[in-house]
C-alpha cells in the first residue's frame, strides 16, 4: 500500500486547498505533505479532515490519520 501511496508521480506539486467538485466538507483542518529528496512538495494537502470525494489516495488519507492519531496521544 505505500509503496503505491507514496509514488510521487500521482501527486500534484500544488496545494491542495479546495475541491469543486467536493460533496461534504467537515472537521478540523489537516495538513499533510511529501517531500522528496530534492524537498519538492508532493500531494500537498490542507482542508477540513473530511473532505468527500478524499482528493489524495484513500489508503494513504486513512494511513496518515492512524498516524495523526497516534502521535497525538
Amino acid at each position: 500500500m505505500l509503496k503505491e501511496a507514496f509514488n510521487m508521480k500521482q501527486y500534484r506539486t500544488d496545494s491542495i486547498t479546495d475541491v469543486p467538485n467536493a460533496t461534504y466538507m467537515d472537521g478540523v483542518p489537516s495538513y499533510f505533505v511529501i517531500k522528496d529528496e530534492h524537498n519538492n512538495r508532493y500531494g500537498e494537502y490542507c482542508l477540513s479532515s473530511i473532505t468527500i470525494p478524499c482528493p489524495i489516495n484513500p489508503d494513504l488519507w486513512i494511513y496518515l490519520i492512524r498516524e495523526l492519531m497516534e502521535n497525538i496521544k
